[in-house]
C-alpha cells in the first residue's frame, strides 16, 4: 500500500511539474491576451511577460494544433517572466510565440522531472555518500562550472544578467550544478543496476538542459569517471591517466586561435568555443566520459538482461513514433517535448511523414530525433535485435510485434537507405547460416546475393552505375573544387591535389573512398570536409581537441553554405578531434578486444558490429552522446558476455 501511495505521489508531482510552470501570471490584473494577426502584433511588443502561456492557449486555442504557430523558449528571461509570453513575431506568414524561461529555473525543473521519472524504477541498493563520492561530486561540480565559464560566448545569450566575473554569481552557478548532480545521484545510484536495462529510453529522454550546453547523462557519467580514477589501483588505470594528462594539455595549448561554434543539434556534447579554457575542460570531459562509461558497464554487467533491454527498446520505438507524430501535428506538444524530454533540437514540424518532394523523392522525417539519419539507424538497430530474437527461437511478445511495426515505419519515415541495405544484409546472412541445406546452399546463396545486389542497385539508382570508374573516383574531389573558399586551400585539399598529380598510392586509396562516397551520397559532405580540413602535422596526428569543431568550421571560410553541414562520418569527425593516432589506436583496441574474445562471439555479434561500424563510418552518430552510450554499451556487453548468457538471463521465455 505504501508503494502504491508513493507511485501516486510521484504521478501527481510529475503533473504539477508539467502544468504549474506555464500558469505563472497575475490573474488579478485587467490585461488579457489578444489573438495574433498579420495586421497587428503590437500587443506582445508592448506587453511582454504580462500573460502566461496558459492564458494565451485559452485565448488562442487554435495555436495548439495549427501548424503556422511555433512556440519557442526564450532562456534569456527573468525568473518572474518564466512561463509567460515574452514576445511574438510574424515571419513568412507564420507566428513565432516566444515563451519566457530562465536557464537556472530550467535546470531545477528539468532535473526534478527526470529524476522523478527514474524513481519509478525499483531500487536495488541504498544510497551512501562516502568520502570518495563527495570528492567526485565536488570535482564534477567544479569541472562543469569551469566549463560553463569557459563558454562565456554561448552562455551570455542564455543567462539573464549574469556577471561571469562576480564570485557570488559563480558560487550560485556551482550551487545549481551541484544541486542537480546530487539529486540525480540520489535517485540513480540506488537504481544503477536496474537502469542499465532501461538504456534504450535515452533516445526518448535526451536529457539536455534548456539554456545549457550540458546533459544530465554527462553530469552522471563524469561523476562515475572520477570515481573510477579515484579508485585506480591497477596498471591499466595508471596507463590511462599517464597518457591522458599530457594529451589534455596538448589539446588545451593547441587552441592558439579563438573560434566559436554554434552548437545547434549537437548541444549538450560539443565544445562551443575553441580556446585554451574550453578545450581544456572539454578534453577532461571526454577523457572522463570514456572512464565513466567503462565504470558503469563493468559494474552493471552481471545485471544485464538482454530480453528486458529488447522489450524496452520496442517500447522506445513505439513512443518515439507517437511523440514524433504528436509533436509534428501539435505545436504546443512540440514545445513541451523539447523541454521535458531535453531535446537538442525542436522536433520536426512536417506533419505528414509520408511526404515527398516535387521530384517524388521521399522527404526524410526525423520525428523528435536531432538527425533523420540517426533516427533510421536506431529504428533499424531495433529490427536487427528483433532478427536476433527470432533466430534464437524466443517467444515473441505482443509488444515485440508493435515495436517491429513502429521500427519499420520509423525506418521508412527516416529514408535511411544505407540502414535498410544493412538490415537486409543481416537477414540474408543469418538466413543462409540457419536454414539453407548443404545440397542447395550454393544455389540459395547465388539467388539471394543476386536479389540483394538488384535491390541495392535499385535503392542507389541504376543510373549511377552508368558512370565510369574514373568519374566515380574523382567525383568527391570535383565537388571540393566547386566550393568558393576565397582562394584559400586547406592543407588536406593540397595533399589530395599533389597525390592526384603524382598518381601515388594514397591517390588509389582516396579513389576507393571516392567510389564509396559516390554510392553513399556522401560526395558533397566529404568534398566539403576536404575543403575545410586544414591540419598542421600535430593536428593531423593528435587532433584539435575532443568535441571541438571550432577550428574546422572557423579557419577556412566556405561561401554559399548557410547551414551546419557536418562531415557525415564519425570517423572523419573524430579524426578532427583526436587525429590519426587517436582514431588508429581506438580501432586497434576494438579489433584487439574482438580477437581476444572471439570464442565468446557468435555470427550475430559480428554482424551487429559490422552494422554499427558501417553506420558510424558514414554518419555523425558518435557526435550524439545517446548513440555513443548505446553503441559502446552494446559492444561492451557482447564482448564481455557470451551471447548465450545474455539470453539465458530470461531463459523462461524460450
Amino acid at each position: 500500500m505504501q508503494t502504491n501511495n508513493h507511485t501516486i505521489y510521484r504521478v501527481i508531482f510529475l503533473l504539477l511539474l508539467l502544468i504549474i510552470p506555464w500558469l505563472n501570471a497575475d490573474y488579478s490584473d485587467d490585461i488579457s491576451p489578444v489573438i495574433p494577426s498579420q495586421e497587428d502584433m503590437t500587443f506582445y511588443e508592448v506587453n511582454p511577460c504580462e500573460v502566461s502561456l496558459f492564458e494565451f492557449l485559452r485565448k488562442v486555442p487554435t495555436s495548439i494544433y495549427q501548424d503556422h504557430f511555433h512556440f519557442r523558449y526564450n532562456n534569456y528571461s527573468s525568473i518572474s517572466c518564466f512561463g509567460k509570453i515574452s514576445g511574438a513575431t510574424l515571419l513568412n506568414n507564420e507566428f513565432y510565440i516566444s515563451v519566457g524561461t530562465n536557464s537556472f529555473v530550467n535546470l531545477v525543473i528539468q532535473t526534478l522531472f527526470w529524476v522523478t521519472v527514474f524513481s519509478f524504477i525499483k531500487k536495488d541498493s541504498i544510497f551512501r555518500l562516502d568520502s570518495k563520492k563527495i570528492i567526485a561530486l565536488v570535482l564534477s561540480t567544479s569541472l562543469f562550472t569551469f566549463t560553463i565559464i569557459s563558454e562565456i560566448r554561448l552562455y551570455e545569450q542564455n543567462f539573464y544578467f549574469f556577471d561571469f566575473e562576480d564570485k557570488f554569481n559563480i558560487i550560485l552557478l556551482a550551487f545549481f550544478v551541484g544541486f542537480s548532480l546530487l539529486h540525480i545521484l540520489r535517485v540513480v545510484e540506488v537504481r544503477l543496476n536496474s537502469l542499465v536495462n532501461y538504456l534504450p529510453f535515452i533516445f526518448i529522454f535526451y536529457g539536455v538542459y534548456s539554456g545549457f550546453n550540458l546533459s544530465l547523462y554527462t553530469l552522471l557519467i563524469i561523476f562515475y569517471g572520477l570515481i573510477l580514477l579515484l579508485s585506480v589501483q591497477n596498471k591499466n588505470g595508471f596507463i590511462y591517466l599517464f597518457f591522458s594528462v599530457p594529451l589534455v594539455f596538448f589539446w588545451a595549448n593547441n587552441a592558439n586561435k579563438r573560434y566559436s561554434f554554434k552548437t545547434d543539434k549537437l548541444r549538450g556534447f560539443i565544445n562551443s568555443s575553441f580556446d585554451f579554457n574550453s578545450n581544456l575542460s572539454w578534453s577532461i570531459i571526454f577523457i572522463l566520459t570514456l572512464a565513466g562509461l567503462y565504470y558503469i558497464y563493468k559494474n552493471t554487467l552481471n545485471y544485464v538482461d538482454f530480453q528486458k533491454i529488447y522489450s524496452n527498446f520496442n517500447i522506445t520505438t513505439i513512443v518515439l513514433i507517437l511523440i514524433g507524430l504528436l509533436g509534428a501535428n501539435f505545436p504546443i506538444l512540440n514545445f513541451l517535448n523539447y523541454f521535458y524530454f531535453g531535446q537538442q533540437k525542436y522536433g520536426v514540424t512536417l506533419n505528414n511523414p509520408f511526404s515527398s518532394d516535387v521530384y517524388e523523392q521521399k522527404i526524410a522525417w526525423r520525428g523528435v530525433f536531432s538527425s533523420s539519419e540517426l533516427a533510421g539507424e536506431i529504428f533499424t538497430l531495433c529490427l536487427v535485435f528483433s532478427i536476433y530474437i527470432y533466430f534464437s527461437q524466443f517467444h515473441f511478445k505482443n509488444i515485440y510485434y508493435l515495436g517491429v511495426t513502429a521500427s519499420l515505419f520509423g525506418l521508412y519515415f527516416s529514408n535511411n537507405r544505407a540502414a535498410l541495405i544493412l538490415l537486409i544484409f543481416v537477414v540474408m546472412v543469418l538466413y543462409l547460416s540457419e536454414y539453407s541445406s548443404t545440397n542447395n546452399k550454393m544455389y540459395i546463396i547465388g539467388g539471394l546475393s543476386f536479389l540483394f545486389l538488384l535491390f541495392t542497385s535499385w535503392l542507389i539508382g541504376f543510373n549511377n552505375f552508368t558512370y565510369s570508374l574514373e568519374f566515380m573516383q574523382n567525383y568527391t574531389f570535383s565537388k571540393a573544387l566547386g566550393y568558393d573558399t576565397e582562394g584559400i586551400n586547406s592543407t588536406f585539399f593540397n595533399m589530395l591535389s599533389d597525390s592526384s598529380l603524382n598518381k601515388s598510392f594514397s591517390n588509389s586509396i582516396f579513389g576507393v573512398v571516392g567510389i564509396f562516397a559516390f554510392f553513399l551520397n556522401r560526395a558533397l559532405m566529404w568534398g566539403l570536409f576536404i575543403v575545410r580540413y586544414n591540419p598542421d602535422f600535430s593536428d593531423l596526428m593528435l587532433g584539435t581537441g575532443p568535441m571541438s569543431f571550432g577550428q574546422y568550421f572557423g579557419e577556412i571560410k566556405v561561401q554559399g553554405i548557410n547551414s551546419l553541414l557536418l562531415p557525415h562520418s564519425s570517423i572523419l569527425s573524430y579524426l578532427i578531434f583526436i587525429g590519426i593516432l587517436g582514431v588508429g589506436l581506438s580501432m586497434i583496441l576494438i579489433v584487439n578486444s574482438i580477437m581476444k574474445n572471439r570464442n565468446n562471439l557468435s555470427k550475430y555479434s559480428y554482424l551487429l558490429f559490422i552494422y554499427i561500424f558501417l553506420n558510424i563510418a558514414k554518419s555523425d552518430s558518435l557526435l550524439y552522446l545517446q548513440a555513443l552510450i548505446f553503441y559502446s554499451f552494446i559492444f561492451f556487453i557482447f564482448i564481455k558476455k557470451e551471447n548465450v548468457k545474455l539470453l539465458n538471463i530470461s531463459n523462461k521465455e524460450k
